[in-house]
């Protein structure tokens, strides 16, 4: 059984004007040091986090190939237009694998991360026209203000227990839930009584702190990170 657990507030509009000027502002200044001088512009905002989801870039000059460095020199350049604070590394991974269309588009996918952790549903897709040339990037970017620590304020196997507990019973609103024949799913509950979940394995070379854990008697093994005070694990860390 998963569930999702989203504490962010998506009652709000996050756009606000004095935000709205001074992304435009920053995307006309960048505008001026990419390559060529082409000039991007914010096509729309992302009211979920107040930033950027497009930002459009306006007779790029063509070039075929070298995408993945391409994409990662634009996401850094016009990190300021993204919405990442001044103080904010422009901190991204990219998936080695692009995508390309019938038409000969490609697009370059990217994760933002912070200390080298994955922010929750935080990326960006990077995507180039036939000839080559960069159409737009697209996505959402989080703006981390100030120092946030990196260590969790939770016990791995706290984390575990809380996120087993989470899961273990079906909420109201998935009692009478079915499958796409419609028939009922009876979504089991799952007794937790002297489960303790055992740490098996440790990655502390790694920024998310991945490790191994086993599941009570059924020895299952599962990956988790540690990511902050709101850390239940699988998970990265929460935007805003």
């Amino acid at each position: 059984m998963s569930r999702e657990l989203d504490r962010r507030d998506f009652s709000t509009n996050k756009v606000t004007p004095v935000q709205e000027a001074e992304l435009n502002s920053r995307a006309s200044d960048v505008s001026t040091r990419l390559p060529g001088g082409h000039p991007v512009r914010i096509s729309s905002f992302d009211a979920t986090t107040g930033n950027p989801r497009v930002i459009t870039s306006d007779g790029a000059s063509a070039e075929k190939g070298n995408y993945i460095p391409r994409a990662l020199d634009h996401v850094r350049s016009v990190s300021g237009v993204l919405g990442l604070a001044v103080t904010q590394p422009p901190e991204f991974t990219v998936d080695p694998h692009i995508q390309g269309t019938s038409s000969g588009a490609v697009i370059v996918h990217l994760q933002q991360q912070y200390k080298g952790i994955p922010i929750f549903q935080a990326a960006q897709a990077v995507r180039f026209r036939p000839g080559g040339a960069l159409q737009d990037t697209t996505g959402s970017s989080i703006t981390v203000v100030g120092e946030v620590a990196a260590a969790s304020r939770l016990r791995i196997q706290e984390a575990v227990l809380r996120a087993a507990q989470h899961v273990a019973v079906p909420h109201a609103d998935e009692l009478e839930a079915t499958d796409q024949f419609g028939e009922p799913l009876n979504l089991p509950s799952v007794d937790l009584s002297g489960f303790v979940p055992t740490v098996i394995a440790t990655f502390s070379n790694l920024p998310t702190c991945q490790l191994s854990s086993q599941l009570g008697r059924s020895a299952t093994k599962s990956k988790h990170a540690c990511c902050g005070s709101r850390c239940a694990a699988p998970c990265a860390w929460p935007g805003r």
